[in-house]
């Protein structure tokens, strides 16, 4: 590696909070100046990545815009913290959108906001709700585990937590 590159690569900042109060803020009005307002969220029109999250080049180095504009408004991400959205909305940088929490807080609010794709709207689902019926019915009427699972083409651990309602919950639907 030439000294070049070391240099650069040690003058690069590793996270946010090192970025100066100048790129910051130049990259605050970027932000700004892409975006528009629909139904009350600021929507950032620039690139957004393929989780729909917006991102920025600040130093060399790709930010969500979300963080971007948290850290501008409120200071630094702690460690642990998240940029989490009330409106659910990846492209808003509505301040008032945004607020800080932990990972768990994110898997709570998801799964309070029916967010999780779970049962037949998970993409990659083997089963339908008429199936884990039929599964049901099966079992109670003594059919195994491992013949559900082959007759369903999914792994027995998975007609298990189906049958002891760890799977595919009801509350679910």
């Amino acid at each position: 590696m030439s000294a070049l590159m070391v240099a650069t690569k040690a003058r690069s900042p590793r996270s946010l909070s090192q970025v100066s109060l100048t790129a910051l803020v130049q990259a605050n009005q970027r932000i700004l100046n892409r975006t528009r307002w629909v139904a009350g969220c600021r929507i950032f029109t620039g690139y957004t990545r393929s989780t729909g999250y917006g991102s920025v080049h600040v130093n060399r180095m790709v930010i969500s815009v979300h963080r971007v504009i948290w850290v501008y408004w409120h200071g630094p991400i702690f460690d642990g913290l998240h940029i989490l959205h009330h409106c659910d909305n990846r492209a808003c940088v509505n301040i008032n959108h945004l607020w800080a929490g932990t990972h768990a807080e994110n898997m709570r609010d998801r799964d309070t906001k029916g967010r999780l794709a779970a049962g037949e709207r998970n993409a990659f689902a083997k089963l339908t709700w008429d199936k884990v019926a039929e599964m049901r019915t099966r079992a109670a009427k003594g059919e195994s585990v491992t013949a559900l699972g082959r007759r369903f083409g999914v792994h027995y651990t998975t007609v298990s937590n189906i049958l002891a309602g760890r799977a595919w919950k009801e509350k679910q639907r």
